[in-house]
């Protein structure tokens, strides 16, 4: 674990070296590799302004950090990208940009690529893969491994060259709060008493793959209260879920929003497909959440019944009723639900860029 100490002495040291450019590749499946990503960088900056960062992406990834502003290098490859392919095209991408290190979120062919290319690299995930597979190798000769999440989880590997190091979860750094409520339901025309239900399905997983829309739909109109309302952050599904829901009262599919907090707070309860950062994101705004997996991804299933103010259901287990005495429920209290972590705790991104900082430092003066 990343000190308190520790973490000052990297922040107020400042560098004596060129750190030369590293070349960040996040998973581009779903958003939920580039927004923490994002934050890291952000951190990044704060630590050392000078550190030479180039993000490498693919997928509803690459589209993310475009929307966000920021310069990507797109691999093209499909949302579940083939591992040789990653390969390639990340060595590649080495071969070109010549970086001092590479820096990995749950990309394990750029860890292969890195190694091939004699570059030292450095693996961030909020999980560790399982003893014996590629996955796990590829992890061998990494410099740092940044956990993402609190210990205890998943089982540490043997032959690694750095020993895990865990950070929590990455929090972001929010726009808006609960006290932002009442004018942001202004905003969007919506009554001070409705019942307001937000969607978030997640790049990774469509109506196609995990279906959760008739599910969904049938209970809201079940919900007995006069005044009530569905937003739907739809993603690529934006033009099959509006002919879905068109001329039903009250709902409205939007494609892309951010900060996806502008919709989270004014909302009574977040309904997701399981996965991670969103319902951290609802979890750290004191917003509670239900989510509906698809039983897909055993890490997010893992990770999100964890998740302080969230519901985890299987959705294959769950008809419109069943959802609909939970909604009820968790939209029951009067009383606002206190965010799920501190400000003090609020410390992942900066340890996890700390450590970035503090390992390329030390890469590059070897």
């Amino acid at each position: 674990m990343l000190t308190d100490q520790r973490l000052s002495e990297v922040t107020s040291t400042a560098p004596t070296v060129e750190s030369g450019l590293s070349l960040f590749f996040s998973r581009g499946k779903g958003r939920g590799h580039a927004i923490p990503d994002l934050e890291i960088l952000r951190e990044l900056k704060q630590i050392d302004s000078g550190v030479d960062v180039q993000f490498v992406s693919y997928a509803t990834g690459a589209a993310t950090f475009k929307a966000e502003g920021h310069s990507v290098v797109d691999l093209a490859l499909p949302e579940d990208n083939s591992f040789v392919d990653t390969i390639i095209l990340a060595y590649r991408a080495i071969r070109d940009l010549q970086p001092k290190v590479v820096i990995s979120h749950e990309e394990f062919g750029a860890l292969v690529a890195a190694r091939l290319a004699h570059v030292p690299s450095i693996y961030i995930a909020a999980w560790l893969p399982p003893t014996g597979s590629v996955a796990a190798e590829s992890l061998t000769s990494a410099e740092a491994i940044i956990m993402i999440e609190r210990p205890g989880i998943f089982p540490s590997l043997p032959g690694l060259t750095a020993r895990p190091e865990y950070v929590g979860p990455i929090l972001r750094k929010m726009k808006y709060s609960l006290e932002d409520r009442p004018r942001l339901r202004n905003e969007l025309g919506m009554e001070h008493d409705a019942l307001a239900i937000l969607v978030v399905q997640a790049g990774g997983w469509t109506e196609e793959s995990a279906p959760i829309c008739d599910t969904v739909l049938s209970a809201f109109l079940a919900v007995r209260r006069p005044s009530k309302r569905l937003y739907w952050l739809a993603g690529k599904d934006f033009d099959f879920l509006q002919k879905r829901t068109a001329g039903v009262p009250g709902v409205e599919v939007i494609e892309y929003c951010t900060p996806v907090e502008r919709l989270i707070v004014p909302c009574d309860v977040v309904i997701t497909k399981g996965t991670h950062q969103i319902t951290l994101d609802a979890a750290t705004l004191g917003v509670p959440s239900i989510s509906l997996s698809a039983g897909l991804n055993p890490i997010d299933d893992a990770l999100v019944p964890r998740i302080h103010n969230n519901v985890a259901l299987m959705a294959n287990a769950v008809d419109s009723l069943v959802l609909l005495e939970y909604i009820d429920t968790v939209t029951s209290a009067t009383a606002a639900r206190p965010p799920a972590w501190t400000r003090s705790d609020a410390k992942g991104a900066e340890r996890a860029a700390a450590i970035i900082v503090e390992t390329i430092r030390r890469v590059v003066t070897e």
